[in-house]
């Protein structure tokens, strides 16, 4: 069973990524066995995967049920220095994409994610998919209204204005309040040229 984190940082999140981060590198590789894939969110291409004014949160894909990813990420060393104001776990759906197949989890180009409010799990197509899935929302107190996402999709572009406009080629995704962000750096199973210290 997987289970997609969507980790939103709290407005004064820089600093307290920065002071936080190799406590928090160290914290994920006690668990990298269980993380098929975790990364920044930046709103910009070239971002830093620490410190940088463009990272606006994390996610992660676990492979475990929503209620130990849950209790795995409020051990997170980001959520003890209050670098996530809030996290939205979710348990995914009509999985698909290359990441979820036999298939190498050979990556070219940057990665991308875009979320969405509503509507299937088709973001994009399904050929250029390194992961798509539908999203089942954990109830949770401290979730985030705002980020009731219902679908997800990981895929490689050239850039965060391609990344976007590859939604808009496909025509069952829909204006859907989606949002795409950068990821400037990934770990994870999935991710086999990047490891955890």
């Amino acid at each position: 069973m997987l289970s997609v984190i969507y980790c939103q940082d709290a407005s004064n999140a820089r600093s307290k990524r920065e002071r936080a981060y190799d406590i928090h590198i160290r914290y994920l590789g006690t668990i990298k066995d269980r993380i098929r894939f975790a990364g920044p969110l930046a709103t910009a291409d070239g971002a830093r995967g620490q410190g940088d004014e463009n990272l606006i949160g994390s996610l992660f894909i676990m492979d475990e049920p929503p209620s130990v990813a849950r209790e795995l990420m409020q051990a997170d060393p980001y959520v003890l220095a209050g670098v996530w104001q809030g996290i939205s776990v979710f348990q995914a759906h009509e999985v698909f994409g290359r990441w979820t197949s036999a298939e190498a989890a050979r990556t070219d180009g940057s990665l991308y994610l875009t979320l969405a409010r509503g509507g299937d799990a088709n973001l994009v197509a399904r050929e250029i998919a390194l992961f798509g899935a539908k999203l089942q929302a954990e109830t949770q107190p401290d979730a985030l209204p705002a980020t009731a996402w219902s679908a997800a999709a990981i895929f490689t572009a050239p850039s965060l204005p391609a990344a976007r406009s590859m939604l808009a080629q496909n025509p069952t995704a829909g204006d859907r309040g989606t949002e795409t962000w950068a990821v400037p750096i990934s770990v994870g199973t999935w991710i086999h040229a990047k490891r955890f210290s």
